[in-house]
């Protein structure tokens, strides 16, 4: 992770640019020109959550961690895919989110706009 600029710091709060307070996986990417960092919170697509902080979140940051922003917040029946890749343009990212309807998964992909926070499926 990136150094805190806060001396003396134990990166066990929110107020450390390093810490990471979500109890599931998370991925780390940045952008092609290095200027932002992308932090996805995966999730669970089992319905099996068991603190808000399992549910998946997609956060842009600059690239020292500071400046943290949520892009998207998914529901509790959804995820990110671990499996498939992440592209993006200088507009916008494109993940697979994968959707829990009770009986099976589906992947979707899904359009995220960077600087608007909105996001659509596909």
């Amino acid at each position: 992770s990136a150094p805190s600029s806060v001396p003396g710091c134990s990166h066990n709060t929110e107020d450390c640019t390093s810490f990471i307070s979500y109890s599931n996986a998370v991925v780390l990417f940045s952008d092609k020109s290095q200027q932002h960092l992308y932090i996805m919170e995966l999730g669970a697509t089992d319905g099996e959550i068991y603190t808000n902080n399992d549910i998946g979140c997609l956060y842009v940051s600059d690239m020292s961690g500071a400046n943290r922003t949520q892009l998207i917040k998914l529901d509790s029946l959804s995820a990110f895919s671990t499996t498939d890749p992440i592209f993006s343009d200088d507009n916008n990212l494109y993940v697979c989110i994968e959707r829990f309807n009770g009986r099976e998964i589906r992947k979707d992909l899904c359009k995220v706009s960077i600087d608007k926070t909105l996001f659509t499926f596909w």
